[in-house]
């Protein structure tokens, strides 16, 4: 999967392994740069961001990576959902 990536998807690449480095980040690559790939999607409509199920933080901060100026609400239930 990461062979031929380009320019930016090694730039993604980096960003996923500075968050690895911060923070247990409980995905694989493939999953975090989606997750990268849908907030780039989801800024251009405009308008706030969220997340919910925020657990350590690792997602949340790959989504800031691409955010811009958008806010990024932060939900979690702090117990497990039933």
């Amino acid at each position: 999967m990461l062979v031929g990536l380009d320019p930016q998807g090694r730039a993604d690449l980096a960003v996923i392994r500075q968050t690895r480095a911060m923070t247990r980040l409980l995905m694989q690559d493939a999953a975090a740069l989606t997750i990268l790939a849908w907030a780039r999607s989801a800024v251009r409509l405009g308008g706030d961001l969220a997340e919910a199920g925020v657990f350590m933080g690792g997602s949340a901060r790959l989504i800031c990576e691409v955010k811009g100026p958008a806010p990024l609400h932060l939900f979690d239930v702090f117990d497990t959902l039933q």
